[in-house]
């Protein structure tokens, strides 16, 4: 587990506009925080932490990949990952338009950062361009490789002409 995790609640509001993040939220609770009929204990968990609601959510993760298909299927591969690349994290900054870690890995991965992705955003990793991916959908991810790294989010808008 990556030390100086920050704990956020990513609910859901109507009309919001993230759809990605709307359909994935939908997928598991209602608009309410109340699960979805038929979601089971173990997807609960799973959801909880992903998604907040309380102290065991997350906000940035470590997976071997980004083309998982559920919450459920993405966590099971931060398990797998996490002991393997033995993540030590540092929050450096953040204060919503910019996120600045120092990340040390025993082996390369992906660090997802759990905030929607816009097209605004940049990512650097040791102060070199890298272009952001998406984990499921919606959240932005970077490849970090082994080592002690910089990664740092930042939102950048464009005016309109």
């Amino acid at each position: 587990m990556a030390s100086g995790a920050a704990h956020y609640n990513v609910g859901l509001y109507r009309n919001w506009g993230f759809k990605r993040h709307a359909d994935n939220y939908l997928r598991f609770l209602k608009y309410n925080g109340e699960s979805q009929p038929r979601v089971s204990s173990g997807e609960m968990a799973a959801v909880q932490r992903f998604y907040g609601g309380d102290q065991k959510a997350q906000r940035i993760f470590f997976s071997s990949r980004v083309d998982h298909l559920s919450v459920v299927d993405f966590l099971r591969d931060v398990n797998a990952t996490e002991p393997l690349a033995k993540p030590s994290m540092h929050m450096e900054h953040y204060d919503g338009d910019e996120l600045r870690l120092t990340v040390k890995l025993s082996r390369a991965c992906w660090l997802t950062f759990v905030d929607n992705w816009d097209p605004n955003w940049r990512a650097t990793v040791n102060n070199v361009p890298t272009a952001i991916s998406l984990t499921l959908g919606s959240y932005k991810a970077v490849f970090v490789p082994a080592g002690l790294a910089t990664v740092v989010f930042q939102y950048r808008p464009t005016l309109i002409p």
